[in-house]
């Protein structure tokens, strides 16, 4: 088990070296930007609108509600996991710096496992299409791939910038699905108990 494990951190070092080799002064400035998380503020109101037209005040209030709670669940419990693991950003790795890691922006914290980028914006775009399907007048694919490239690159960028290994965006993206499927799910069930009346 130690060899395999060995193996994949080894492997997960390497891809994460070879996605962060394609980089250019653009490539950067817009990784940077797809980062920031103030980037996207026109996406979260286009959510809240949507939500609002197709779900009513009442139900999008809650599930405003479920989104935050989403994103401060997965937050803090990465912010856990992180001490816990213990594991260093590849920016703070000398290995890796030495093995030609780009560092286009500044390092920040010092723990990589797992990426809270990742599982944030996977939590939102889970969390936020069970709470849309509340209303079955339409099946949202759209939405859902709007929001899926948002969130793949939201999460790759962390790789090309340095932030992450690859495992850790892999990781955070699985524990934003479950933990925005789970407050989804919750959310439905309140939104099923709120009083009938006009919104």
């Amino acid at each position: 088990m130690e060899g395999i494990a060995q193996g994949i951190e080894l492997w997960d070092r390497d891809i994460t070296l070879y996605i962060n080799s394609f980089h250019t002064p653009f490539t950067d400035s817009v990784w940077a930007f797809v980062s920031d998380t103030k980037s996207w503020i026109p996406l979260y109101l286009l959510v809240l609108y949507i939500m609002w037209k197709r779900l009513g005040w009442r139900k999008m209030t809650v599930a405003v509600f479920a989104l935050a709670l989403t994103v401060l669940w997965v937050d803090q419990m990465g912010n856990l996991v992180k001490t816990a693991t213990g594991r260093l950003r590849p920016c703070h790795d000398y290995a890796m710096l030495m093995a030609g890691l780009h560092t286009p922006v500044s390092r920040g914290g010092l723990y990589s496992f797992y990426s809270a980028h990742a599982a944030n914006a996977f939590g939102f775009l889970s969390a936020s299409f069970v709470l849309l399907r509340t209303d079955r007048t339409r099946t949202y694919a759209g939405y859902a791939l709007l929001l899926l490239i948002w969130a793949l690159l939201v999460s790759v960028s962390r790789v090309f910038l340095a932030k992450h290994f690859l495992g850790d965006v892999c990781a955070g993206m699985v524990v934003g699905l479950i933990c925005g499927t789970i407050v989804g799910m919750v959310g439905r069930v309140i939104m099923s108990r709120l009083p009938v009346g006009l919104d």
